[in-house]
């Protein structure tokens, strides 16, 4: 597979306006947000293509990983203000909950999906963020939820995913101050898995989701449920529906083709 870069990622499929490109390098689907010129900040006609374009990559049965990215130097920087500034509360409100039906869609998604964080990751793009697997960051990315310096609270889920992910006390203080953090501060804390060198940063999130595509489609999936679920209900519940998925794990052809061969080699390195 050819690795793109931040620089060619963009020609690929392209929605109406382009602010939202999808990318296919089969067996990985890539989501890029393209606004640099505005920090790739997102508004409410970028919400609608987003949910459409990710839709087309989750139901895309030669997908097996999900990279969400940013073009310039911003992941995301947040929601464009200018629509936010006449909202009434209701409105406000309404907004709220739409962004997070498409959020929950990434978060809901079966396949594994990667956030490479190559920018400004500030409100509701670190929210996005939250609702990927696994967080990888570029050496340069910022992150923050400066909402309160708005006069208003992250909506889009920062105060439900941010204290589950790095804890209460940590979430509450970036929430609070709305202070930025730079990618070193990201992981020392959790909110990021690993930080690698900015021009480094593709090569190995794609590294990565080859990794995570060697393996057993339908297992990786079912262990995407068992987490997703687990993290929100008590252990007893959770060890019921590990139980359960890996049950189902016994319904794919992949699986007794996967263990035939691990005996298979394990044979030889015994004959040998």
């Amino acid at each position: 597979m050819v690795i793109p870069s931040h620089n060619n990622l963009t020609k690929g499929i392209r929605t109406m306006d382009e602010t939202i490109t999808t990318k296919i390098e089969e067996p990985i689907g890539f989501l890029i947000i393209n606004r640099p010129e505005a920090m790739n900040a997102l508004n409410e006609k970028m919400l609608l293509h987003l949910e459409q374009q990710f839709k087309l990559l989750e139901d895309n049965p030669q997908i097996y990983v999900i990279i969400l990215t940013g073009t310039g130097k911003s992941f995301i920087g947040g929601f464009d203000i200018t629509e936010e500034l006449s909202f009434t509360e209701e409105e406000a409100a309404e907004g709220s909950a739409r962004g997070k039906l498409i959020f929950n869609l990434i978060e809901q998604c079966e396949k594994p999906v990667i956030a490479a964080i190559n920018g400004y990751a500030l409100g509701g793009g670190l929210e996005m963020a939250l609702c990927c697997d696994i967080r990888i960051s570029g050496d340069k990315a910022k992150f923050g939820l400066p909402e309160v310096r708005l006069g208003v609270i992250p909506g889009f889920g920062g105060t439900q995913r941010l204290p589950r992910l790095i804890g209460e006390g940590w979430a509450k203080k970036l929430i609070f101050t709305g202070d930025t953090i730079h990618a070193n501060k990201a992981q020392e804390i959790g909110l990021v898995e690993e930080v690698y060198p900015q021009a480094e940063l593709m090569d190995k999130v794609i590294l990565l989701a080859k990794k995570i595509c060697l393996n057993g489609e339908l297992a990786v999936r079912n262990a995407k449920k068992a987490i997703n679920f687990g993290i929100r209900a008590n252990l007893k519940e959770g060890l019921k529906q590990e139980s359960q998925l890996f049950g189902n794990c016994y319904t794919s052809a992949e699986q007794k083709t996967r263990m035939k061969s691990f005996l298979r080699k394990n044979r030889r390195k015994k004959h040998t």
